[in-house]
């Protein structure tokens, strides 16, 4: 017999027992003898993966929460400690050098860094800086797409990939990043043209196919109401309710208004409790007529810009910014901050409704407090309380799925008459958005304003700039990021309308902020947000800001998610279109 097959099938391999030269190993014979072997040379392969931009199909694109954190055997880049050293000469040498491999590397990795953040404005200031070097690469404007689109600036996401299918009109990734835009807009017969250019592309593509598909249900949907809301004549939508021949069940669980149609502190204090207690249980639909037409009259008594005094030392108000229907944030905020008093008012800033799944509940709670308390509790309109907003969140499903769409007109009347601004002490203006397009505008302007329309109905465009306008860091103003509504303003803006009004400084809420709260503008433009977790997904802190005495001390409260139920999350209820993560 061949000794060599025999020691193949007999042969094992030992640890290695000199332990100061691994470069070899030892072979136990049958006979208990060992022979000392040298090991086969190591092969060295490196792996390059693919740039961030690379041109995968569109059904496995990278999504933000996917990316991990990049494995390197060296420490943190030093571009993350020391801001002095400039991160975009470091790859431009990169690429003069010729080592295109290593700039592209380079960049992938800062971008990874900046998704896995979710910092999506240092995301845009990176391609800001290598679009500017190299300006002719579609890959860069798409990447920059994706960034404006996570920050809820459409209309600038929009751009972005207009200039990509400019440098290469196959370029597949930019029409579908632009398709996502036009939804988040709104726009959706935009959105079903890039779509229908994607299954030229892509007809095997079942994703894209699904979103044509949902796409167009979703148009053909608001093409539907649009033309329902045509032929409407004028009529009062409490007419068409009779509250009397309404029977509330005696097992029905929840709160009930009891003798007449009078909500009273009792009612609002069982409210409370019976949210805390029952999330997604729903009121019955009788009390939430009565409170709906209750506020509408408590709303239509008051002026477009209210004046808030405080004059006693220990008076305090706090400013809550988007609240997006997250109730049991919002129930957070009360547990903590105190119950509405005389000493302890509040202001809601608008988007109490919005991306949330309790939207309803939201509203209803506010609405009922804001009846009790008329001087303790104040509301501002936001840009979720219009109509187009309420259709692409999911509000009206959320309204006619638990009521009915009767109810959603009813709703609908309401945010109408919510007042547009507060000015507190007459020293500081608290609006959801921000300032003007037109120029000179003057606190009596904004009094005067009718403001029982849609923002898309009138002439001078107040209701809409102080719903959609944003700040900006450079001087002047320019247009809104987000689309038609609104305007982008500057420092210098802010200061002029400040000095024309004799203001100190602005609060507005409207831009999600990491912390919950920003000062702009030197600090005369402060943001509070007061949603924490955004849409499930930012992982943000909440703040309210507290004001207090005649001289309004300022200070912030921050605030972490509390624990919802499971089960929903954002656009819970909104059309499958707006609800995709694209």
């Amino acid at each position: 017999m061949d000794s060599n097959k025999i020691e193949s099938k007999t042969y094992e391999v030992q640890h290695v027992e000199d332990k100061a030269d691994e470069n070899y190993y030892y072979f136990k014979r049958p006979d208990g003898t060992k022979e000392r072997k040298q090991r086969a040379e190591k092969k060295v392969v490196t792996l390059v993966q693919p740039p961030l931009w690379s041109k995968a199909p569109i059904q496995k694109a990278v999504k933000p929460a996917d990316i991990k954190e990049p494995v390197s055997s060296s420490k943190e880049p030093k571009t993350f400690q020391d801001p002095s050293v400039n991160f975009i000469n470091k790859l431009i040498s990169l690429d003069a050098e010729g080592n295109i491999t290593n700039f592209l590397n380079e960049l992938k990795i800062r971008s990874e860094y900046w998704l896995k953040k979710k910092d999506f404005k240092e995301l845009c200031n990176l391609y800001n800086s290598v679009i500017e070097k190299f300006p002719n690469n579609p890959d860069f404007y798409c990447n920059r797409s994706y960034a404006y689109y996570k920050m809820e600036y459409y209309e600038q996401a929009i751009c972005e990939c207009n200039e990509a299918i400019k440098l290469n009109e196959h370029y597949k990734r930019a029409y579908y990043r632009r398709a996502a835009a036009y939804i988040g807009q709104g726009k959706l017969n935009d959105a079903v043209q890039d779509f229908e250019h994607l299954l030229k592309f892509c007809p095997n593509s079942n994703r894209i196919k699904c979103l044509y598909l949902y796409c167009k249900d979703a148009l053909n949907k608001s093409l539907f109401n649009s033309k329902l809301n045509a032929n409407k004549s004028d009529y009062n939508v409490e007419d068409l309710i009779d509250i009397n021949d309404i029977k509330i069940e005696e097992k029905h669980k929840a709160p009930k208004i009891r003798g007449g149609d009078k909500i009273t502190q009792h009612f609002v204090n069982e409210l409370m409790k019976f949210y805390r207690r029952h999330t997604y249980d729903s009121l019955h639909r009788k009390t939430v007529y009565k409170i709906l037409m209750n506020i509408k009259k408590v709303l239509k008594l008051m002026p477009s810009l209210i004046y808030v005094d405080m004059s006693a030392d220990d008076d305090k108000i706090t400013v809550c910014g988007d609240i997006h229907g997250q109730l049991h944030d919002l129930l957070h905020i009360f547990e903590t901050n105190g119950f509405p008093s005389a000493k302890n008012r509040y202001l809601f800033n608008g988007n109490f409704i919005g991306k949330g799944y309790s939207n309803v509940e939201t509203a209803l709670l506010l609405f009922s407090l804001k009846i009790v308390y008329p001087a303790r509790l104040f509301l501002a309109r936001g840009h979720h309380e219009t109509l187009s907003m309420t259709l692409i969140s999911g509000f009206k499903n959320e309204v006619i799925e638990k009521y009915s769409p009767i109810m959603y007109e009813l709703f609908g009347d309401v945010f109408k008459w919510l007042p547009l601004a507060h000015v507190l002490n007459r020293r500081v203006l608290v609006l959801h958005g921000g300032l003007f397009s037109e120029n000179y505008i003057t606190l009596n302007n904004i009094k005067k304003t009718i403001r029982n329309i849609e923002p898309e109905e009138e002439e001078k465009g107040i209701v809409s700039d102080i719903l959609w306008s944003d700040p900006m860091v450079k001087n002047g103003k320019d247009i809104s990021l987000r689309g038609p509504n609104g305007i982008r303003f500057g420092p210098d803006v802010t200061e002029d309308f400040l000095e024309r009004n004799d203001l100190d400084y602005i609060i507005r809420s409207h831009e999600y902020r990491e912390d919950g709260y920003q000062e702009d503008h030197k600090g005369k433009c402060i943001t509070v947000f007061s949603t924490p977790n955004y849409c499930n997904y930012f992982q943000n802190k909440s703040a309210i800001i507290q004001l207090t005495g005649p001289n309004l001390i300022r200070s912030q409260k921050i605030y972490k998610e509390t624990p919802h139920p499971s089960g929903k999350k954002a656009f819970h209820y909104a059309d499958t279109i707006y609800a995709l993560e694209m």
